[in-house]
């Protein structure tokens, strides 16, 4: 009797620790398993093997937290924040959305549409599925090394489909490198078509109201505008016919947050974030344009 109890004690021992390892492996992986090193540069995005257990660190089969495709929240606007909120802890490359920079305030349903975005198909989506994974593949596919960028940055080669490009080519990339000549300013015309491009080119955009109007704007290029020593742009000729306009990044630096584009404490993102508002400007404009020699 001694020995039968002994055997069914082991017998149900047995049991409730594969039960115990069959419920912790439908929950998460610790997020800081997998970091970006040489031998998993993606982190947990990307490079799955039959040796890695990557997918468990944002996914739980039976145990999600969240109901959004069984990640840790119930929205993909909220779903990277579990690594990349600024309070979380957890990742190096920290992002707060619900700032003055470029993220979305998911609190409101409503439409967003990208600023000076050009017809056709404008870029429209409700607040409440927009995230990172708008402009990120958050699994490392179909992404873009562009050509002032030392690494994809998990960036999108497409990052707003059925559009039809003026600037943005999505045709140049090499499938086998995932480079395109391309620059982030391109890149970014993908939503914003109507803020790239020479002052004297008219684009079809859709003004604030929603309505679609020929309009024309300053001088923006994919390369850098030179600045002199004290900061002011040089070759600036209106006239001339050539864009020397500045990348979006010189204008718009995100200044005060992590990296851009994602926080800034200045709206828009606008340079001189102390002293430029909405309704004052010029904090920001006169950052390259030399005021005493304007004639």
């Amino acid at each position: 009797m001694v020995k039968k109890g002994l055997v069914l004690s082991l017998i149900v021992g047995v049991f409730f620790a594969l039960t115990t390892t069959i419920v912790l492996a439908a929950g998460y992986n610790d997020p800081l398993q997998y970091n970006n090193d040489a031998l998993y540069p993606q982190g947990p995005h990307g490079g799955y093997t039959t040796s890695t257990n990557k997918c468990k660190e944002c996914h739980a089969v039976h145990l999600a937290t969240g109901m959004y495709r069984l990640t840790r929240a119930d929205s993909a606007s909220q779903a990277c924040d579990f690594c990349h909120s600024e309070t979380s802890g957890l990742a190096t490359k920290k992002i707060s959305l619900n700032v003055n920079g470029h993220g979305i305030d998911t609190s409101t349903p409503d439409p967003v549409v990208a600023p000076d975005d050009t017809t056709p198909t404008p870029y429209s989506v409700p607040a409440a599925n927009w995230g990172c994974d708008k402009c990120h593949s958050v699994h490392n596919n179909s992404v873009v090394k562009l050509a002032d960028e030392l690494t994809t940055k998990l960036l999108k080669a497409d990052p707003n489909p059925g559009k039809t490009y003026f600037y943005y080519n999505p045709s140049l990339i090499d499938t086998s490198t995932r480079s395109t000549p391309q620059k982030l300013a391109a890149w970014c015309s993908a939503c914003h078509n109507a803020n790239i491009g020479s002052h004297k080119t008219s684009k079809q955009a859709i003004n604030a109201s929603g309505l679609t109007i020929t309009a024309y704007g300053h001088d923006t290029s994919e390369t850098s505008t030179s600045l002199d020593a004290n900061g002011f742009a040089t070759s600036v000729g209106p006239d001339d016919a050539v864009n020397n306009g500045p990348n979006c990044k010189q204008c718009h630096p995100a200044d005060g947050g992590s990296s851009f584009p994602h926080k800034s404490t200045a709206p828009n993102m606008l340079m001189s974030a102390i002293n430029s508002t909405k309704s004052n400007l010029d904090a920001t404009c006169i950052n390259c344009h030399n005021t005493t020699s304007m004639p």
